[in-house]
């Protein structure tokens, strides 16, 4: 509906393959190139290489809910 509404812009969806902290800092990533002047092309283009060097590591109190979620199983 955006583009339909204004066809002087582009939308480009990133899959991070990250979630939670990775994701954000890609996103300050892309807020920083855009704030120096870079173009969209460019912008994504950095984003694409700089996500497969991304990587988050957490730690979980209990795996209740990540069992409950269904991404661990409970046994």
């Amino acid at each position: 509906m955006f583009e339909e509404d204004n066809t002087d812009k582009r939308i480009e969806v990133i899959d991070t393959a990250n979630g939670s902290v990775g994701q954000g800092l890609l996103v300050i990533k892309a807020a920083q190139l855009a704030e120096e002047g870079k173009n969209l092309d460019e912008i994504v283009k950095t984003i694409e290489s700089l996500k497969e060097k991304v990587t988050f590591y957490g730690s979980l109190e209990t795996l209740e809910n990540a069992i409950k979620g269904g991404r661990v199983n409970p046994l």
